[in-house]
């Protein structure tokens, strides 16, 4: 065998043996993990592109999970993924980011001294396909940790869709708008909760994928 396909196998290994931890979501293992291989990030970084919706979900997850165990020793690696995700929502990268900013929301969310750094980037790519809906995510994940990087301009645009005729802009903006504490938003929100189209959303507690209706996220405000 040779060294290209030494190392091929190698990473499949890895992304295999890092799968199964995923599906049992024992982060205990994961962390473990994180901390005995040489680049951990890379490896969690691989399974964004998974074909399975739960398992990207699960390995945004846990990339904040080995985030947070990394950060001491390889802070400056992480810093270097959060601006290789920004790059990847860049036109001019090539190559598009379709998760990036909710890996940066769980890096953001999870390493706390990188919010002031990076947490008020997040808020340019509102208006900016495909990241409308996962930028919405993140701000939401890191303003439950810290609202403080994002201003009144950013509340503003999270307000402003609240009308969008796309049920996953809407119920974004609300569940943004929530962590972000935005009273100013309750008027309109109160007006979607009986909003019945549904969206697929994550659901950090249980671990799995659910169906909400824009009502349901309104009314939870």
């Amino acid at each position: 065998m040779n060294q290209d396909n030494q190392v091929s196998t190698g990473m499949r290994s890895r992304k295999e043996f890092v799968t199964k931890i995923l599906q049992r979501r024992d982060f205990d293992e994961l962390r473990n993990w994180a901390n005995q291989i040489r680049n951990p990030l890379r490896i969690m970084n691989s399974l964004l592109f998974d074909s399975d919706p739960l398992t990207i979900q699960r390995a945004l997850e846990g990339l904040g999970v080995a985030a947070a165990e990394v950060a001491d020793s390889k802070l400056k690696n992480l810093r270097k993924l959060v601006r290789h995700f920004f790059w990847t929502m860049n036109d001019e990268s090539g190559n598009i980011g379709w998760y990036a900013p909710e890996a940066i929301g769980e890096i953001l969310r999870s390493v706390p001294k990188l919010i002031v750094e990076y947490g008020h980037m997040l808020p340019a790519f509102l208006i900016e396909e495909p990241f409308e809906k996962g930028t919405r995510i993140a701000i939401g994940r890191v303003a439950e940790i810290d609202k403080s990087c994002f201003n009144q301009a950013a509340i503003k645009k999270l307000i402003q869709t609240l009308d969008d005729p796309d049920p996953y802009i809407r119920g974004t903006s609300i569940v943004a708008l929530k962590s972000l504490g935005a009273a100013e938003a309750s008027g309109q929100i109160k007006e979607l909760v009986d909003d019945a189209e549904q969206i697929e959303l994550y659901d950090f507690v249980s671990g799995e994928i659910r169906n909400y209706s824009v009502g349901e996220l309104a009314d939870s405000f």
